[in-house]
């Protein structure tokens, strides 16, 4: 399809349980000009060729098969691979009201790169509408949104070519929080619309501890060195105060993963001697670590 108003990047690894309904959601939609790039990871299980059968079934849908290489991977050959003037992302189990991406769509004009719509949470949780509350176009009303998921959003592809923004894959968790701060830096202007946009799945875990804790904490904590380079780049105070929120945001979710592991003491121990030799050098406050332990320990006791 020649370009389409809209890409939307669909990331798919072993998601053969909810993926025809993330497609159909899509196939559903009321705005007809768009395209569906669904970026097959690898996936070992029946995803490729239910992908296979919509790009078949539907030439706005197109099945790309690569080997595994991650999330941020697929997204970044999606953004390669986009035709189209807005991008948006949607997650394979997730799905889009069938007036999603007119609504988005309808809220753009010609100065707006960024569009930013409301969410509803539902699967092994109630049903919980999360609403946009800011109003504004400028980006500094950014600085209340803290909201560092890629979906339920539209993206002006010009403006990631324009700055080659890309999902780093070395990271396996908070890449897509460093993706859309970034971005967010480079609008001119912003539009929100209170229409639903998005309906993400959340699917319960009774585990208490895995072993990836300590993975997801330590990506957790590399994003935040990330971060805290955007933070010391900018010559804009509001934007710095707007990523050093995000950063010690990502930063307690690194501290979270840290107090939930079985050998919290020693999982502790090795964070805390990570964060010191990794970031106290760059400037970074020893006593904002040390507060956000007492605070997720508050939470937990």
């Amino acid at each position: 399809m020649n370009n389409p108003i809209i890409t939307v990047i669909v990331p798919v690894y072993n998601a053969e349980k909810y993926v025809r309904e993330t497609l159909d959601s899509l196939k559903s939609q009321t705005m007809k000009d768009f395209e569906v790039l669904m970026i097959d990871d690898g996936s070992p299980d029946g995803s490729p060729a239910i992908l296979d059968e919509y790009a078949l079934g539907d030439g706005r849908f197109r099945a790309i098969h690569k080997e595994n290489g991650g999330v941020s991977s697929a997204r970044n050959l999606g953004l390669r691979e986009a035709k189209g003037e807005w991008v948006m992302f949607v997650d394979s189990d997730d799905q889009l009201p069938s007036n999603a991406l007119e609504a988005l769509y309808a809220a753009t004009d010609g100065e707006t790169d960024y569009v930013l719509g409301s969410v509803i949470k539902f699967g092994d949780v109630p049903e919980e509408l999360i609403p946009v509350t800011v109003e504004g176009k400028s980006r500094e009303v950014l600085a209340k949104v803290l909201n560092p998921a890629p979906w339920g959003q539209l993206f002006r592809k010009s403006v990631i070519d324009a700055h080659q923004l890309t999902f780093l894959e070395d990271l396996a968790y908070s890449e897509d929080s460093l993706f859309v701060y970034t971005f967010r830096h480079y609008i001119r202007e912003l539009a929100t619309i209170k229409t639903p946009v998005y309906r993400y799945r959340i699917c319960a875990d009774s585990a208490t501890f895995s072993p990836n804790m300590m993975k997801r904490a330590t990506h957790h904590l590399r994003a935040v060195y990330y971060f805290h380079k955007l933070v010391v780049a900018q010559a804009d105070e509001q934007a710095a105060k707007m990523l050093s929120m995000v950063r010690n945001h990502i930063l307690g979710f690194a501290v979270g993963e840290m107090l939930q592991a079985q050998n919290r003491d020693e999982v502790e121990a090795a964070m805390r001697q990570q964060y010191a030799d990794t970031f106290v050098k760059e400037g970074i406050s020893m006593g904002t670590f040390d507060d956000l332990v007492q605070k997720v320990k508050a939470a937990l006791s």
